[in-house]
């Protein structure tokens, strides 16, 4: 694992741990008590017997008790295999990480805190666990902003589907569950579907259709977005029907965020998989 500098270019820092030396250390040994198990105990086995953990842990303990830096990177590779992915995972200290970049409003980031690049501003970090919540909401936020921007008279949603259950033969997802989790406001009717409705409604803009310098971003990334700003920009659309896709894997930040979780490295236990669904929207515009 390198360590972290402020020359770092962006595109190659999508994941970073920040905390102290120490705590770091003791996050390696956690992680490769597995992993070192498996490839320096479990051939001793046949000689020696390792009835605990304990035993176990002090041994490798032992194997790492170096303090020096290369001796400590060397162990916090065990993190780069445990969530087995491409990327690099820069390890910044916690003065140089509220240096160099923000965070959410209030989060002051905890020791051995893994986080990952916001796809949008790439100064900006997020706790693994809630990355698929958050941007979610940014994106469905980012939506109706474009379509203030582009001319829009009325957003109405129309229908919705959810493309996944909950596990093998358990029970469907609900509409009010998933609406939740990326802030859609949704009502049903007695006989539980989904009510059409006018989702957002605005008055006659005093100025032509355009993408906001701080949405461009988002209208380059996203296939939803992008498709809906180029209708209205280049061929003048007075009505549109709009897909907004929600799913887990919502670029390298989604996928890398269930890894964290699934290698049980969420300290805090406040993952929540996003489900994947589709959102169907009707736009219509006001007349140029």
């Amino acid at each position: 694992m390198p360590i972290g500098n402020s020359s770092i270019e962006p595109k190659d820092r999508p994941v970073i741990i920040v905390g102290s030396k120490e705590s770091l250390h003791q996050l390696a040994l956690k992680l490769g008590t597995k992993n070192l198990a498996i490839s320096i105990i479990n051939p001793l086995r046949p000689f020696f017997d390792f009835k605990h953990d304990s035993i176990l842990f002090n041994i490798i303990q032992g194997i790492t008790a170096s303090n020096s830096e290369e001796q400590l990177l060397s162990m916090l590779g065990v993190l780069e295999k445990v969530l087995d992915i491409k990327y690099k995972i820069y390890w910044y200290d916690y003065p140089d990480a509220v240096r160099l970049f923000t965070f959410d409003v209030g989060h002051t980031p905890r020791e051995c805190e893994i986080l990952l690049q916001h796809p949008i501003n790439q100064d900006r970090y997020i706790v693994a666990p809630t990355y698929s919540h958050r941007i979610s909401r940014e994106k469905e936020a980012a939506f109706r902003q474009l379509a203030a921007a582009l001319g829009a008279k009325e957003l109405r949603l129309i229908s919705a589907e959810i493309k996944e259950k909950r596990g093998f033969l358990s029970s469907a997802i609900s509409f009010q569950q998933a609406a939740a989790q990326v802030g859609i406001s949704v009502d049903f009717d007695q006989s539980g579907n989904l009510v059409k409705k006018v989702y957002s409604r605005f008055g006659k803009p005093d100025f032509p259709p355009n993408i906001p310098t701080d949405l461009q971003c988002w209208v380059d990334s996203d296939p939803d977005l992008k498709t809906m700003a180029y209708g209205r920009v280049n061929a003048n659309l007075e009505y549109d029907r709009v897909s907004l896709e929600f799913r887990e894997s919502m670029g390298i930040g989604g996928e890398i965020a269930a890894k964290v979780w699934s290698r049980g490295l969420d300290l805090d236990g406040k993952y929540e998989q996003i489900f994947h669904s589709v959102w169907q929207y009707e736009i219509e515009y006001w007349s140029k």
